[in-house]
């Protein structure tokens, strides 16, 4: 009859005080058949599991992320999605089956710069990181400004995958437009004031002087204007 092996694992401190980890084999010594003894192969896996520990953590690090992670193949045609994590589905709405070896390109729209598209492709073509806003587009057709950095990922030397992080800045985006819109616009009318108008005025002087063009400027006073001024603020 056949006499059964055993096999599990097994942790335990060694000197130093250091845990180490092994896969344990018993095999039975059978004698003129009886099982004599056991023969025991130990085999120490503690980097294995030391890796798989890191991996576990990792992997919990980008499920908690509230940035986008996508993680995309360079070696395939189309560089096709890997990987993304929940928060990429929270702020794009596309599932991760969704995306799934599909090109991350599908996030253009009309409105997305073409230098930015080329930016990023050559980015990827030359294997280097990079960092860039850019207009892209949620499932539904809805726009929103994406803070995108790239980094590429090496094996052996060899860059195989990207990494990208995104996360949704359009809250930011509008609120760095409506300042710099009311710094250059009066409140009450919404007409370009004195500091838009200095700000022109110094840029078409210096484009004038680049194409050795004369400019002209014309002031207009405006008769009984100071008391609406005087009354109503400027």
């Amino acid at each position: 009859r056949g006499y059964p092996r055993s096999d599990f694992s097994m942790a335990f401190t060694v000197a130093g005080g250091t845990l180490q980890y092994f896969d344990v084999t018993f095999l039975p010594i059978v004698v003129d058949g009886r099982v004599d003894g056991v023969f025991g192969i130990a085999k120490n896996i503690s980097s294995r599991v030391e890796i798989q520990k890191q991996q576990r953590i990792m992997q919990r690090s980008l499920e908690a992320s509230s940035n986008a992670v996508v993680i995309f193949d360079v070696r395939k045609s189309g560089c096709p999605i890997d990987y993304v994590n929940p928060a990429f589905t929270q702020i794009t709405g596309y599932s991760a089956a969704e995306v799934r070896a599909r090109s991350l390109e599908f996030l253009i729209g009309e409105n997305t710069e073409k230098v930015d598209v080329d930016f990023i492709r050559a980015a990827v073509d030359e294997q280097r990181p990079a960092s860039i806003t850019i207009r892209s587009y949620r499932k539904n057709g809805t726009p929103f400004w994406n803070q995108l950095f790239l980094s590429p990922v090496s094996d052996d030397g060899e860059v195989t995958h990207f990494i990208a992080v995104m996360n949704d800045i359009s809250e930011k985006k509008e609120q760095d437009q409506e300042l710099a819109y009311q710094a250059t616009h009066d409140v009450l009318t919404g007409l370009a004031n004195r500091s838009l108008f200095v700000d022109r005025l110094h840029h078409d002087f210096q484009l004038a002087r680049r194409h050795n063009k004369l400019m002209a400027v014309l002031f207009i006073d405006l008769d009984e204007f100071k008391p609406i001024n005087d009354t109503l603020g400027h």
